[in-house]
């Protein structure tokens, strides 16, 4: 017979399981919107130790509350970074490595195309260039393991050079472009001092090794965020032993 999926069983197994350690484990979806100019969703789970949960909520679990990310000021109110701000030069080589060629631009159009099509054979909604456009302006969409992958409808692609010189592919403008892998990390929250690859000194094959592994990566400033807020918590509590 056919597997069956319920929605909730593998977490509520992990939770038991930490749990049973002598945990008392408490998780939420946090998106990374809020320190980083990126649309990403993700679970955290934070486990504390019973001896040490005295120092959190009442109950000893972790306190979720009031975690303010580096987007944010203290009201809750959001700043304007966005992708155009973690954007490298037009003409630094790595982004003149990540142009589209001229078959993989093609590719890209032709695959939308018949998506358009079939959407709107199907349906009275419209299809538009905006699905594989990177809005650099405001966030940038969830960056995953196969996002260097042209046949990916999820790919989305750079129109507009940081300056704003239109990268669009119409007339004598160069062609769309993926994010370079320093982009990427930049709106996964990693620092500048962190390598990356690059096509003309390591090759393709490491740099697009480069592309899942960033797209798989959690966000470093949010797991800091939590952790630092974990450590206060943890010290108080040590200090009422």
């Amino acid at each position: 017979s056919p597997t069956v999926f319920t929605p909730g069983v593998v977490l509520n197994r992990i939770l038991q399981a930490f749990q049973s350690c002598g945990y008392k484990v408490s998780w939420r979806v946090i998106n990374s919107w809020r320190w980083l100019p990126q649309q990403r969703e993700r679970v955290y789970m934070v486990g504390i130790r019973n001896d040490l949960g005295q120092g959190c909520n009442d109950d000893g679990f972790y306190n979720w509350d009031n975690l303010v990310g580096t987007k944010e000021e203290e009201d809750g109110h959001k700043t304007t970074r966005t992708v155009r701000d973690i954007l490298e030069p037009k003409d630094s080589p790595s982004v003149i490595a990540s142009e589209l060629s001229p078959s993989q631009w093609q590719k890209v159009q032709d695959m939308h195309a018949k998506k358009k099509k079939n959407t709107q054979h199907e349906s009275s909604s419209n299809t538009t260039d905006d699905e594989y456009r990177i809005n650099i302006d405001g966030d940038a969409p969830t960056l995953i393991s196969n996002y260097h992958r042209i046949g990916s409808f999820s790919t989305k692609f750079v129109f507009e050079q940081s300056d704003g010189t239109p990268c669009d592919g119409v007339g004598t403008n160069s062609r769309p472009r993926f994010l370079t892998p320093r982009e990427c990390c930049r709106i996964m929250g990693f620092p500048e001092s962190f390598k990356v690859p690059s096509i003309e000194i390591d090759g393709n094959d490491k740099v697009a090794h480069f592309y899942h592994g960033i797209g798989n990566a959690v966000t470093p400033p949010v797991i800091a965020s939590i952790g630092k807020k974990l450590m206060k918590h943890v010290s108080l509590a040590n200090t009422r032993r």
